[in-house]
């Protein structure tokens, strides 16, 4: 892992925060570093807003079980993820709206299931409005977590076939929602994604958003995230011990750099076992683009 983690280190060097966090994964759950925040920079917040209430304690069982945040409570893997919130809250002292990527460098890491649990955990905190997107208009899947319909979504909102109010759409949470990818039905997520109808919804995204935290395409796959990220503050990367093969994980981080996509921080997701055959899973990425990976 050491070579990758000095890629990574390099890569946190673009951003406006120093750090590299450990997250659970199914195979483990990992210490995250000692980390504090300098006291006149913390941020304002509330308590988390309680899951008291019949209906959406009902609403909230139905979601994946993936979503720790909204299933386990204050379990150390929901709490990991809340620290992450933590972490990005204290780099935003002055509390600006912010525009949040969430990426890796090839499929599997991790990036949805962590773009969709740090919404809840920041949409916990009753005062602000957080939306999640899923930029990931080819291999999506932040519906199928939140077991909502894909449509309508982005895709149909940049296509013209619907209006904004139709894609905002709401969650079990009172102050979380959520833009589903859509359907390409033939479009190319590239022509839709740089359109100037896509800069026009992000900046409105923004505006009316405290967070919005975007799933993206995984780096290395497709241009999808040179396109979203300068629309974005910055990236949270993410990387699957025994995975990320360290030449691609390395192209990523280059790919982001050319884009001035800054990386605000690493997350290290999976276990410490050598044998999982880390940096060798090759087969499947190049075929991500035709859909056909995930």
């Amino acid at each position: 892992m050491g070579r990758i983690a000095d890629a990574l280190a390099k890569a946190e060097a673009q951003g406006s925060l120093d750090w590299t966090a450990r997250a659970p994964s199914s195979a483990a759950v990992m210490p995250w570093p000692t980390w504090s925040t300098p006291q006149d920079e913390s941020p304002s917040i509330d308590e988390p807003a309680p899951f008291d209430a019949q209906t959406m304690r009902e609403k909230l069982s139905t979601l994946s079980e993936e979503i720790a945040v909204s299933q386990s409570g204050n379990s150390l893997i929901s709490e990991q993820y809340r620290a992450l919130r933590t972490r990005l809250l204290s780099g935003n002292p002055r509390q600006e709206h912010r525009i949040h990527m969430v990426s890796s460098a090839v499929p599997r890491d991790g990036k949805s299931v962590t773009a969709v649990n740090l919404s809840f955990a920041l949409a916990e905190i009753r005062h602000m409005r957080v939306l999640v997107v899923d930029g990931d208009l080819r291999q999506s899947t932040v519906a199928g977590l939140l077991n909502i319909d894909q449509q309508p979504g982005l895709t149909e909102y940049l296509r013209g076939d619907v209006s904004y109010e139709d894609i905002i759409r709401p969650t079990p949470l009172p102050n979380l929602f959520v833009v589903t990818a859509g359907r390409l039905r033939g479009r190319s997520a590239t022509e839709l994604l740089s359109s100037r109808t896509a800069r026009t919804v992000f900046e409105r995204f923004n505006r009316e958003f405290n967070y919005t935290i975007v799933d993206t395409p995984p780096v290395s796959t497709v241009a999808d995230v040179g396109i979203i990220g300068p629309m974005t503050s910055g990236v949270v990367f993410v990387v699957r011990m025994h995975h990320t093969p360290e030449p691609v994980a390395r192209h990523a981080i280059k790919v982001l750099a050319a884009n001035n996509v800054p990386v605000i921080g690493t997350l290290i997701v999976g276990d410490d076992d050598p044998t999982t055959g880390y940096g060798r899973r090759y087969e499947y990425y190049r075929d991500y683009a035709n859909g056909s990976a995930v």
